[in-house]
């Protein structure tokens, strides 16, 4: 289970972050392009609630366990073999969007329901994290050498597609234990609690976030404002001199 973290370091953090956007770019020439793709990533995440739920639901955990570890695969093997075709790209990302959003739903769920104890539970989410940037590492590390000496984006892309498709046999020979039904509706139980005691008890942790998002939105309206104000004292004084 812990080991699909690694395919979201190497897919997510090093694919995406490092190699998708250069590619684009050294292929089509199209920054657009670039945008539309990162905005696809994005708004897979607004269906992610409807995958965690289909995935209650049927029990289909361990399947999509791997159907997130398979799109990752394929929109590395896309990205190798497609060209200028702009449809490709945007398949790309649905599919690095789909694994992404699968795998944050899905290894917190394993990881609290292998024991009852709050301690444990609290290891094995600190142990996704530490595989994932693990993976980060090791992905980071490839695809830095394999630059260094010189390598085409296409030896890069191979390089992450072979450790991603060793993340999926090893998962296929050891698959995660199967979440009962019973052991789902507890976990829900449990995040609805919370997620009602977050909506109607606001912490100092969420008082401070909400003042951080302020004061960004405040900074990075700042230089718009202030080129509003020159404009309107520049038509101001234009006036007058007429």
């Amino acid at each position: 289970m812990a080991i699909l973290s690694s395919s979201m370091g190497i897919v997510q953090w090093i694919g995406v972050a490092i190699i998708i956007a250069p590619v684009i770019i050294s292929r089509t020439g199209s920054a657009i392009l670039v945008g539309q793709v990162m905005l696809i990533l994005g708004l897979i995440g607004l269906i992610a609630p409807l995958l965690g739920a289909l995935a209650d639901r049927y029990s289909l955990h361990r399947q999509l366990h791997r159907f997130a570890l398979g799109c990752h695969c394929f929109a590395l093997i896309m990205l190798l073999l497609v060209d200028h075709t702009i449809w490709h790209y945007w398949g790309i990302a649905i599919l690095v969007g789909l694994g992404s959003n699968l795998i944050l739903i899905l290894n917190p769920t394993f990881a609290l329901k292998l024991t009852h104890n709050p301690a444990e539970q609290t290891r094995s989410l600190k142990r996704l994290f530490q595989l994932q940037m693990l993976g980060v590492a090791i992905a980071g590390i490839a695809v830095g050498t394999l630059s260094h000496f010189g390598f085409t984006d296409t030896f890069q892309i191979i390089a992450l597609i072979t450790l991603d498709i060793s993340l999926l046999v090893l998962t296929l020979i050891a698959p995660p234990a199967e979440i009962q039904k019973m052991m789902v509706s507890k976990i829900l139980s449990q995040q609805s609690t919370d997620a009602l005691h977050r909506q109607f008890g606001l912490d100092s942790s969420s008082v401070w976030l909400y003042l951080c998002l302020s004061a960004q939105t405040w900074l990075s309206s700042g230089p718009l404002l202030s080129n509003k104000r020159l404009a309107s004292r520049s038509q101001a004084q234009h006036l007058v001199w007429q």
